[in-house]
């Protein structure tokens, strides 16, 4: 039996009063953790990727897309018979300006794009490494002789770098276009 104060009689069992488990420590910490987890939560969420995460899904599957795309186009301006010059020798200019063409293109669809978040300053690299690229491809396309050797193996590098850079931002088709 119990008295008014919550105690007991003589002789009977202790009886407890109910406690919230909110109301002790442990209960006030497990609280204070899950409102924690919840604002982190949400404001993650609401923040987005901040570039240091997972790649842009969208991103990535749009750039792959276009680098294979280019690809495929570099490998027809690879297997396409060269022409002759009047002096007998391979006619390289006409590879390289379809090389310049292609990669025009790819520049064009990058820019089309939305970067992924935190990575605007790393996509404008690779725009701009693969406009240099074109741009070598297509001196090297007025070159004469062996004047175009330089511009294309500068034309080659440019083009790698840049598909080094897309293919850390997930886009690892880019690897493959030279």
């Amino acid at each position: 039996m119990t008295d008014d104060a919550g105690g007991t009689d003589k002789g009977s069992a202790p009886v407890q009063r109910a406690v919230s488990f909110f109301t002790t420590l442990p209960g006030i910490m497990t609280a204070v953790a899950a409102l924690l987890t919840a604002v982190v939560g949400l404001l993650v969420f609401l923040r987005g990727n901040d570039g240091d995460g997972p790649p842009d899904r969208f991103w990535v599957e749009q750039a792959n897309r276009a680098c294979i795309r280019v690809a495929e186009a570099l490998e027809a301006a690879n297997t396409t018979r060269l022409q002759l010059t009047p002096e007998g020798l391979p006619d390289w200019s006409a590879r390289n300006a379809n090389y310049s063409e292609a990669l025009d293109q790819l520049v064009e669809d990058f820019k089309q794009l939305p970067s992924p978040a935190g990575q605007e300053e790393k996509v404008s690299d690779i725009i701009e490494l693969w406009r240099q690229s074109s741009d070598r491809f297509l001196a090297a396309s007025f070159a004469e002789g062996d004047g175009r050797v330089p511009h294309e193996e500068a034309g080659f590098r440019v083009l790698l770098r840049g598909g080094d850079l897309a293919a850390s931002l997930g886009a690892v088709a880019c690897r493959d276009v030279a």
